[in-house]
């Protein structure tokens, strides 16, 4: 059919496909069909730890007029997103201002990252990176859920595609395509979720400065 995208399987075609079609009119990525592929998904290798997930005030001397802040760090791993929730209904328990995430995590999970996007963005939550903090792979899906986000200079940003067990399989592209959509529907610019799409899963882009301040829309 006219305009139909014909070239070999694979990564870049993917993006031809991806990238050609208005956001208006891309197909919905259903979330049955997200869940049977990210499930079996896991954006680093190895990974055996939950990520520590605390609840932490920015007045530790006036706790009870402190807005409430989430910390998570390490590996991103399934029931993180559960765990942000569960800390988010405490704190609107408590009746305190919610505030923000502190994240500092180098991937997991892609079901968890997009849990934890849409988790995030729900709770009207900021997302920040601390100077010396890292955000790669599953976690910019996290960083991208903030309503507002903020990256201390000496913070890193790092973006690649899914991978199935170590493998670049169909469903590792699909799972790929997944988590671009939702970045991009997060706010993300077209240009980060080409990196995204671009960057096989044994490699990892480092987004500079300027490209960081793009998906901040504030600069680092």
């Amino acid at each position: 059919p006219e305009g139909a995208i014909t070239c070999p399987p694979g990564r870049f075609c993917a993006l031809r496909w991806l990238l050609a079609m208005p956001r208006s009119s891309a197909p919905r990525t259903s979330r049955r069909w997200i869940v049977a592929i990210a499930a079996a998904l896991a954006m680093t290798t190895g990974m055996v730890r939950a990520a520590d997930v605390r609840l932490d005030f920015d007045n530790k001397e006036r706790p009870d007029v402190s807005k409430l802040s989430i910390w998570l760090s390490g590996e991103i791993t399934p029931g993180d997103a559960n765990r942000v929730q569960a800390l988010v209904s405490e704190a609107h328990r408590r009746g305190r201002p919610f505030f923000a995430v502190y994240l500092d995590s180098p991937g997991g999970s892609l079901m968890e990252g997009l849990k934890l996007g849409q988790t995030i963005r729900e709770a009207g939550a900021v997302t920040v990176l601390l100077t010396r903090s890292t955000c790669a792979s599953a976690c910019i899906l996290a960083y991208a859920g903030g309503v507002r986000k903020l990256a201390y200079r000496g913070s890193r940003l790092g973006v690649h595609g899914a991978s199935e067990r170590g493998q670049e399989t169909t469903n590792a592209m699909a799972g790929t395509l997944a988590m671009a959509r939702l970045a991009s529907k997060l706010g993300v610019p077209d240009a980060i979720v080409t990196k995204i799409i671009t960057t096989p899963p044994e490699s990892m882009t480092w987004l500079t400065p300027e490209e960081i301040g793009s998906v901040t829309g504030r600069g680092v």
